[in-house]
């Protein structure tokens, strides 16, 4: 990446799982492990006694994911308009289009439920 690029495209380069880049390698391994994470959480909030005992900590770990993914949600409607293709370069439209692609959006129901 050029030293003239701008925060948007480094944005984008980092959330966009390039295998080059470090950063967006590093970024993508702490996504997956925040879902498996949750996943495990949710798993353990199942059974009675675990969430009984740990009901503060999760909720606590529940909140900061939601957190952390909103960031990244948000982050990535931002820096849709770096996609080297067209379709997303539109400041407006080109987001519209970003939010509607099938991953943005189980991202956004994923985020509201």
């Amino acid at each position: 990446m050029a030293s003239t690029s701008t925060w948007r495209q480094r944005v984008y380069v980092a959330l966009d799982n390039h295998p080059r880049d470090p950063l967006s390698r590093a970024i993508a391994l702490s996504l997956q492990a925040l879902i498996l994470l949750n996943v495990a959480a949710v798993v353990a909030e199942s059974v009675a006694s675990v969430e009984t005992r740990l009901a503060l900590p999760l909720a606590i770990f529940h909140a900061i994911s939601i957190v952390a993914f909103t960031i990244e949600y948000g982050l990535r409607v931002w820096s849709a308009v770096e996609a080297e293709h067209d379709r997303f370069k539109h400041p407006v439209t080109g987001r519209l289009r970003y939010v509607l692609t099938p991953l943005a959006l189980i991202d956004l129901v994923t985020l509201v439920t």
